[in-house]
């Protein structure tokens, strides 16, 4: 893997610990991370200005939005000068992706910070924005403009230029009307109904849209199942290493048949053909404290220790400490990253179920950015003992051991038995709830 080369940051960086994001560069079995821009922090960057100027001097903001610039809504609207460019962006650009956001407590926040003007016009606040921003969170810290708007702003980002994807997923694939024609047989067909052929064309163009992106290196994905047989895929194909983000609640690794499938056909990778896999699991406030958790934890590292797996438990806050990209609702998986990498991301609901998912299949600045972030929080686990920490405490509780009644019952993944067959053949119910 090649490093990008330095480049000075923005103007306007957003001040915080970790403001820039981390590339790698290699020189034989060293690994150091350095810290530049990447587009995420870059955009964040400029929506930090905007949040501040946009409603009282938007003409500061001509020549200081690049990267709000680049997006695909801003370059599909045409040649516009600088002036026209900053007013599109934000009368345009911004309410739409605004509008687009998902519901939750991070995106009402995100959405109360970029609405500079209420609804008669008049300029709003950033202290007024702040304090209806954290009336969507819970606990939010009195020092809101320290604590929580660089984060949300990392958020905010992250989600922006997902729905860049979309866009230019959307229209990277022009149909024309002949080459979308449904077969005669399905118009001739007196029985079959008018939705057929409507149906055929749709499923074609959609078709043709997936592989295109595909050939681009970086596609979406909104379906549960289909990003389940993803994750199983992606386990099936790697040839030298798995590195995992872990949000999944233990109840579930436990309780659900398909997630146990996915767990099972991880570990035998480890265990069976030497697949380097590295876990990256995070551990919330409370959690040692139930003596079920307890338990459950128990369970798990005994089953990654028995496949010869790494698992690092990181306290949760420590994401937050580190500015890394992985928040409370986000699970990754990252194999091969020192030859040709694929990642699947995903962010989740508030109920557990999946609100997107992105796939790389290319070495892109995401996938660096996130394996990075990985290396800093392993760095971090390490310094500060928090695996031995944690294994000490569970040690030190006398706990009943984990009822066999707790665990979904399956037969053992195999090369006889697909983990995507034995997944969709799974009877047990439930969603993704943030896999790693």
């Amino acid at each position: 893997m090649t490093a990008r080369p330095s480049r000075p940051p923005a103007s306007g960086n957003v001040p915080t610990t970790g403001a820039c994001g981390p590339t790698l560069n290699r020189r034989g079995s060293d690994v150091t991370v350095e810290h530049v821009p990447s587009r995420t922090q870059e955009l964040a960057t400029e929506l930090k200005q905007v949040i501040r100027l946009a409603g009282r001097d938007p003409e500061a903001l001509e020549g200081r939005l690049p990267a709000l610039s680049a997006l695909f809504g801003v370059t599909a609207a045409g040649p516009l000068d600088e002036s026209a460019r900053v007013h599109f962006v934000l009368r345009r650009l911004i309410p739409g992706y605004l509008q687009r956001l998902p519901a939750g407590r991070d995106c009402g926040a995100i959405r109360e910070l970029l609405t500079w003007e209420d609804a008669d016009g008049d300029w709003r606040s950033l202290t007024t924005r702040y304090h209806h921003a954290s009336a969507h969170l819970v606990n939010a810290a009195d020092d809101f403009g320290r604590r929580q708007e660089p984060r949300l702003l990392l958020e905010c980002a992250r989600r922006f230029l997902a729905l860049d994807h979309d866009d230019r997923l959307d229209a990277g694939a022009p149909v024309t009307a002949a080459a979308t024609a449904p077969p005669q047989m399905l118009s001739d067909d007196p029985g079959l109904s008018p939705l057929a052929p409507l149906l055929w064309t749709k499923a074609e163009q959609d078709h043709k849209r997936r592989l295109t992106a595909i050939h681009g290196g970086i596609f979406s994905v909104s379906n549960q199942e289909e990003v389940l047989e993803l994750l199983l895929t992606i386990t099936d194909v790697a040839r030298h290493s798995l590195h995992a983000v872990d949000q999944t609640d233990l109840e579930r690794w436990f309780g659900n048949a398909r997630l146990q499938y996915y767990l099972d056909a991880q570990l035998e990778r480890s265990r069976a053909d030497g697949i380097r896999v590295e876990r990256l699991r995070f551990i919330r406030r409370g959690q040692l404290e139930d003596p079920r958790q307890r338990s459950l934890l128990r369970e798990f590292i005994r089953l990654h220790d028995a496949a010869e797996a790494t698992l690092l438990l990181c306290p949760e806050e420590a994401a937050h400490e580190l500015r890394t990209g992985f928040d409370s609702r986000m699970f990754m998986v990252l194999v091969d990253i020192d030859a040709c990498p694929a990642c699947l991301t995903g962010w989740l609901g508030e109920e557990g179920y999946m609100e997107r998912s992105l796939v790389y299949l290319r070495e892109l600045d995401p996938v660096r950015t996130y394996y990075a972030d990985m290396l800093r929080v392993k760095e971090h686990v390490r310094r500060n003992h928090c695996n031995e920490s944690v294994r000490e405490l569970l040690v030190s509780h006398h706990d009943p051991p984990l009822a066999e009644s707790s665990r979904a019952t399956h037969p053992a993944w195999s090369s006889l038995a697909p983990p995507g067959h034995a997944a969709r053949s799974a009877a047990a119910a439930g969603g993704l709830s943030g896999h790693g």
